[in-house]
């Protein structure tokens, strides 16, 4: 069997014992990876070049350690590729891998089942941020915009920061708009309402099985109006609500968007998870952000 155009693996160590790897090739047009999808995808999303990630193994003392997103990004690197795809049984350790390619940037396009007696796989794509900053053509021409920000601001602030969301809005075509967001109090749930007032949709991230429970008791009826109104959900598989659940959250928003808002008064963030270090994730991954914050304001 010849082998696979554009075929290249990465291999882990750690130090010389090898630990992990991955897989990649190039897709083509015609490629059967795309004639798989259950549901047609937009015009010209195939013609776009396109890297498949096919394999990848992790040995278990390894995994959580980071390896694998080391290994994933060693091997996107040196493709030139504009976008990547791959499949992932959703079902896989309780949804929690499917959510992990959620926060590197992946969103699911369609559907396969490439055997009959298989598991259906979720397909998803995410730009190669190495080489493209354009958004999938294959997720068709819908704006994803996420939003990070402080919570508790004071209320004069609140008015001046609800006015800058709704000023964002109003330069987006909201047929098109979806709004991502954790829903919290504060300028999660301010954008959120914002996108569903103007006539867009939201998807909401749950950081944690906990979180609703976390957040203030004042604040449950509009999350719960807010989450009933989602058109789809995110989760980190992540039970309790602590800061690294809020990162891993956040992270997971990044990746979903296509630029994320961030009401912030450009300081250090007060712990872990803090909206400038959703900043500071965003402009790593490549992901553009736009800075909201009245002039001359502070917390």
């Amino acid at each position: 069997m010849p082998p696979s155009p554009g075929g290249r693996p990465v291999i882990a160590y750690h130090g010389n014992e090898p630990v992990g790897y991955a897989y990649a090739n190039t897709l083509q047009p015609d490629d059967r990876w795309w004639r798989r999808m259950t549901t047609a995808l937009p015009v010209g999303c195939t013609d776009i070049p396109t890297v498949a990630l096919k394999e990848g193994m992790l040995r278990l003392p390894w995994r959580g350690t980071g390896i694998a997103r080391r290994a994933h990004d060693e091997l996107l690197a040196h493709r030139s590729e504009e976008q990547v795809s791959l499949l992932v049984n959703p079902q896989a350790e309780n949804g929690k891998v499917k959510a992990m390619y959620e926060s590197w940037g992946y969103e699911t396009i369609s559907e396969q089942q490439p055997s009959v007696d298989g598991p259906v796989l979720t397909a998803m794509l995410r730009a190669n941020s190495i080489t493209s900053h354009t958004p999938p053509t294959c997720r068709g021409h819908t704006m994803r915009v996420g939003i990070t920000g402080h919570r508790g601001l004071p209320k004069e602030i609140e008015q001046h920061v609800k006015a800058m969301l709704a000023e964002q809005v109003a330069t987006l075509e909201t047929r098109d708009l979806i709004g991502i967001s954790c829903i919290a109090d504060g300028p999660d749930a301010w954008w959120a309402q914002a996108v569903l007032d103007a006539g867009g949709h939201i998807e909401v991230v749950i950081p944690a099985a906990q979180y609703r429970q976390d957040l203030p008791d004042w604040h449950h009826a509009e999350y719960d109006s807010l989450f009933s109104s989602a058109s789809d959900t995110h989760h980190t598989g992540m039970t309790e609500s602590t800061s690294e659940a809020h990162q891993a959250g956040s992270e997971i928003l990044v990746g979903l968007s296509d630029v994320v808002l961030a009401v912030w008064d450009g300081l250090p963030a007060r712990g872990h998870g803090g909206t400038a270090d959703v900043v500071a994730y965003a402009e790593r991954v490549g992901v553009p952000v736009t800075v909201l914050w009245p002039d001359g304001a502070t917390r």
